[in-house]
């Protein structure tokens, strides 16, 4: 666990904006009292903090409104180490490309970075393929 223990997503944001090695931009908005991480490829974060738990959501895009990839919920005291990590191309999630775009399997560490005919794992904070 990190010592850090951010107490909202500004302190977050705060605190990553000294990162020398951070992948992509950050940006953090007041009103929403959220963060926003666009990633090289094209992948956009929103990153918020409410009582101790994080909110994590993936899209597609950086323009993308509605119908995120995926989400999850880190608590306040892990997820200064989710955004290192991300950072480091170590979050995967495994999706299916389908009619209707990518459905999200999972999110986690323990994906193999390999291709299958109808899965692909999707490294976040990374080129891929």
């Amino acid at each position: 666990m990190s010592e850090f223990v951010p107490a909202s997503a500004k302190d977050l944001f705060d605190r990553m904006c000294v990162w020398t090695d951070l992948r992509g931009t950050i940006s953090y908005d007041e009103t929403k009292q959220s963060m926003t991480w666009i990633l090289a490829d094209d992948l956009r974060l929103d990153i918020a903090i409410f009582d101790l738990e994080g909110w994590i959501e993936v899209f597609d895009s950086p323009e993308a409104r509605h119908m995120s990839l995926t989400h999850w919920h880190p608590e306040a005291e892990g997820i200064y180490e989710q955004m290192r990590k991300i950072n480091a191309g170590r979050i995967r999630f495994p999706y299916i490309n389908s009619l209707f775009g990518k459905i999200i399997l999972d999110v986690g560490e323990e994906y193999p970075k390999r291709k299958h005919r109808f899965r692909a794992v999707h490294y976040l904070g990374e080129e891929n393929e």
